[in-house]
């Protein structure tokens, strides 16, 4: 039994490395980013032995794997059949070593998109390969060493080499290779292999890709000083000099200038860089020409190099900002920040900093506090965001009493947190303060503004154990992630606390009308930071450049500390169409800080602005309103996406949805829009003769709606498939315009009233790109590829020769239109010449050319002498029908030896394609197996 036992094992053995070399697991990966985007779709895999089609089978799936064998040495082609709605689709062949074989998409080529003869190898293939050194002309590799292999082989070439082609190769026992003789800044891919000990070769693990380097290019990285500081006088600038390049650089020229003035350096002593700069090193140069920074402001430094071999100027220059602060000394300190940032900057030891001065970009905010500009930070800029803003220095040695931080806050936040830290020597910072120990000071636990929405209000607080310190600083930190709020800072004031201070906090209309109301009430919030009660004294307002309105508060009173809602009893005229800008202020005598009096209003009255697109893929429109229990948005009854949709029963026989307001029309604008009628998703419905949907507008918010649209048993032809409709909107030009849907079903068979693309839009006219190839003397192979930008995905194609798609192909000689229209219906339509090359380069650029032998069993040899050096020389071989299966590039040729193999291709005839720059040669070759 143990003799048996040993002949058994020795069979499966041998049965199992059979099988293993025979045949090896593929898998198939398909992708799609749209629901039932494979509807219709599918990759054909097919060989010798095996034929399958495959695709995603579950209309919400997005990816699906699939593994099947297929047998070493069968000729695999993969066909890809065009689906009713995959332009999300891509899918990806990866082999037994989990190693890309082929991919395509998103919208994948048409027809037989691959084909090449498989093979087997039970060689492991090389892992962790990286570049420890790419330089200008050489490139160094290494990777994890492999055990059992007697070495391995790499293959290079420029970016998109086929690896199957002949290329550059280099063996080696090695961990390792240094790549010689390549093109300076030019994208080259690597392809790596294993050879085994019995002389089988790995699958090739790659592409890895790398661009090199230029040889020379060097570069200032900025300048490192001076800081921000308080006591800046004349002061040493220190700039970086960075080797961008792949080779050492000395000596280098350098400058700098400060607000656009070139102190005077002199070249020898200051102005050139002697020592050398290696590869991705930086040098610090302080330069000995000092200049003199005490005025207190802001400095823009500008820094540059100059090396004649530089073959990249664009990082030859830097430029940072720096501001001498201001030391104050005297209360109050006070800022809206009109002028400037005040001495207030962002310091240099930020995380991520979102914090601007200036104007606000309006997604948190539409108007600074007082006036226009203020500190802002929007934390949809930067991701993990520490950052410091600090104030100016404060010297309150001559204070026996803390004074008071007053300011106008403005926060929209989620996680992110915002709090206030004080120091008294710029190295020990504490929190200042807690929840409710100053005025609307913190709105969370942990002592942080966070997690919640005002608008702009009046905050304060004490700034503890401050008095006595000459060195002191405030500082705003702000802690948070993309996506998560914004915050607005306006109208800092430090005081020793004021005996008459009204603070405008902010101003409302109470009208909800989109377009204003002639006659609208305003509501001015005010607060009393000062130590005595205020009353009688004088408000104002005004709205865009109408004349003020000016009311004395009467009996209305403030404490010292309140806040509390005036109400003007003079109406505004708030229907304005366009922006509108409301100011409020308060006029008290006597008043210590006249800079927080002011506060404002701003916003797009008169509706929503032009172009109205919706499609419903992120739900229920915000600001439109329908009919409960009729109209809903989402998806089903046959709907591949998001539409809104009505359904009609017996118990639901009316129903409407009305869009909000929009405007201006402009001249040429249409509403457009797809509907059907369906009793699901594969039967189509009927409108009886009681039946209609109307659609309805009005102008101007006057609500006097009037019929733009009526579909009816007459109009209405049923179908499954979305209908696709435009109405003029001649008569709202120049005018804003509401929209009202109301269908109405006299009874029958429930239905579902679907639609969709609702728009009204100027056709900002689709934009494109083409790639046009030309086709060869000996078949139709032309290619025309359109690259379309501009107007609105999805776009959709007609050609003149019926094609449908982005690309057609195969064509011959001739003139091609076609019609590119977006998804809201614009259109542009371009024509294309595919012409064909004329001008050979046989006689001008070839000594010699011979294919050997002609005809072959699929083995030859091309062997070429040019008359001159060849800047680029591109040898392809196609098939008859056009299809392209085999190409290899080359750069500063003057002669070529290569052998060519098409053993995997069958019988046939076959054309041999030089193209050395916008000149070519083709060559017949006849394969006889």
């Amino acid at each position: 039994m143990k003799y048996i036992f040993t002949f058994l094992t020795l069979v499966l053995i041998s049965y199992s490395s059979f099988a293993q070399n025979d045949s090896c697991k593929y898998t198939l990966v398909l992708n799609t980013t749209i629901d039932n985007g494979w509807f219709g779709a599918s990759v054909g895999i097919n060989t010798k032995s095996y034929a399958n089609k495959y695709a995603i089978s579950n209309a919400t799936s997005k990816t699906e794997n699939f593994n099947f064998y297929l047998k070493s040495n069968d000729t695999l082609r993969i066909n890809y059949t065009r689906g009713f709605n995959d332009v999300g689709n891509s899918y990806s062949l990866f082999n037994s070593q989990g190693l890309l074989v082929f991919k395509d998409g998103l919208y994948p080529d048409t027809g037989l998109v691959y084909q090449k003869r498989l093979r087997c190898s039970d060689c492991p293939i090389v892992q962790s390969v990286f570049p420890t050194n790419i330089k200008g002309v050489t490139a160094k590799w290494n990777w994890t060493p492999t055990p059992g292999v007697a070495g391995y082989v790499l293959k290079y070439g420029i970016s998109g080499f086929f690896p199957e082609t002949p290329a550059t190769k280099i063996f080696t026992t090695d961990t390792f290779v240094t790549i010689k003789n390549l093109e300076e800044m030019t994208k080259y891919h690597l392809y790596v292999a294993t050879v085994c000990t019995n002389g089988d070769t790995s699958y090739l693990n790659g592409p890895f890709e790398f661009t090199t380097l230029w040889r020379n290019d060097v570069g200032m990285y900025g300048a490192s000083r001076p800081f921000d500081a308080c006591d800046l006088g004349t002061e040493t600038v220190t700039a970086l000099i960075k080797n961008f390049g792949g080779d050492p650089q000395a000596p280098i020229k350098f400058g700098y200038k400060v607000n656009g003035i070139q102190p005077g350096i002199p070249d020898i002593v200051d102005g050139l860089y002697t020592n050398v700069v290696g590869k991705d090193s930086i040098a610090k140069i302080d330069f000995e020409t000092l200049f003199n920074f005490s005025n207190v402001g802001e400095y823009t430094i500008t820094t540059w190099t100059e090396l004649p071999t530089d073959s990249d100027k664009s990082n030859d220059t830097a430029k940072i900002v720096i501001t001498h602060i201001p030391t104050f000394n005297t209360l109050p300190i006070s800022t809206n920040f009109e002028s400037w940032a005040s001495g207030w900057t962002v310091d240099h030891t930020s995380i991520n900093s979102s914090w601007k001065y200036g104007t606000p970009s309006g997604q948190y905010a539409t108007n600074a506090a007082s006036l226009d500009k203020g500190w802002f930070a929007d934390l949809n800029a930067n991701k993990n965001e520490l950052s410091y803003l600090v104030s100016p220095c404060l010297d309150f040695s001559k204070l026996t009493k803390d004074p008071i931080l007053e300011m106008s806050l403005l926060y929209k936040l989620q996680s992110p947190a915002l709090w206030v830290e004080v120091s008294k020597d710029e190295v020990i910072w504490t929190k200042l303060g807690a929840p409710n120990t100053g005025k609307n000071w913190y709105n969370k636990s942990d002592s942080t503004w966070s997690n919640g929405s005002t608008g702009w209000q009046f905050a304060s607080h004490v700034l503890t154990g401050l008095a006595g310190s000459s060195n002191a600083r405030i500082r705003f930190v702000l802690k948070g992630d993309k996506g998560m709020g914004g915050i607005g800072l306006d109208n800092i004031n430090i005081t020793a606390g004021p005996k008459k201070d009204i603070v405008a906090t902010n101003i409302n209309n109470l009208s909800l009308n989109e377009c204003g109301l002639p006659s609208d009430t305003l509501k001015f919030a005010l607060t009393n930071n000062g130590s005595q009660t205020e009353t009688a004294f004088n408000v104002s307002y005004k709205v865009n450049n109408l004349p003020p309105v000016i009311e004395n508060v009467g009996t209305f009173s403030l404490l010292p500390g309140e806040t509390k809602v005036y109400t003007f009893k003079t109406t505004a005229n708030t229907a304005i169409t366009g922006t509108l800008s409301i100011r409020s202020w308060a006029n008290l005598a006597l008043d210590e800080n006249r800079n927080n009096d002011t506060t404002g209003l701003k916003y797009f009255n008169g509706g929503l602005p032009l172009p109205l697109i919706e499609t419903f893929e992120s739900g229920y429109p915000k600001g439109w309103s329908s009919t409960s229990n009729v109209f809903n948005v989402g998806s089903g009854h046959g709907t591949s996406s998001n539409v809104i949709y009505a359904a009609m029963t017996p118990l639901n026989r009316l129903g409407e949805f009305t869009i909000p307001l929009y405007g201006t029309v402009k001249s040429g604008q249409n509403l457009k829009f797809d509907y059907r009628i369906v009793e699901n998703g594969a039967i189509l419905g009927n409108l009886s003769s009681k039946d209609s949907i109307v659609i309805y507008a009005s102008k101007n918010c006057d609500n006097q709606f009037k019929k733009l649209l009526r579909i009816d048993s007459l109009s209405h032809t049923p179908s499954i498939q979305m209908k696709r409709m435009s109405v003029s909107l001649s008569d709202y030009v120049g005018s804003y315009i509401k929209l009202k849907c109301l269908v109405y079903r006299n009874g029958g068979t429930p239905v579902f009233v679907d639609f969709d693309n609702i728009n009204i839009s100027d056709c900002a006219l689709p934009k494109f790109t083409a790639k046009i190839d030309p086709t060869l003397p000996t078949f139709n192979n032309g290619k025309i590829t359109i690259d379309p930008t501009g107007g609105n995905l999805p776009y959709s194609y007609q050609w003149s020769n019926g094609g449908n798609d982005y690309k057609i192909f195969g064509l011959g000689v001739g003139t091609y239109l076609v019609t590119i229209t977006d998804a809201l219906g614009c259109q542009t339509i371009a024509s294309f010449n595919i012409g064909i090359n004329v001008k050979t380069i046989d006689q001008e650029l070839f000594e010699n050319v011979t294919i050997q032998p002609n005809p072959n069993n699929g083995h030859f040899n091309i062997n070429a002498e040019f008359v001159k050096v060849l800047d680029n020389l591109e040898i392809q071989v196609y098939t008859l029908t056009g299809q392209k299966i085999y190409t290899t590039k080359y750069r500063n040729i003057d002669h070529l030896a290569i052998p060519i193999d098409l053993n995997e291709n069958g019988s046939g005839i076959y054309l041999v394609r030089f193209i050395a720059d916008k000149n070519q040669w083709v060559q017949k070759v006849v394969v006889a197996k």
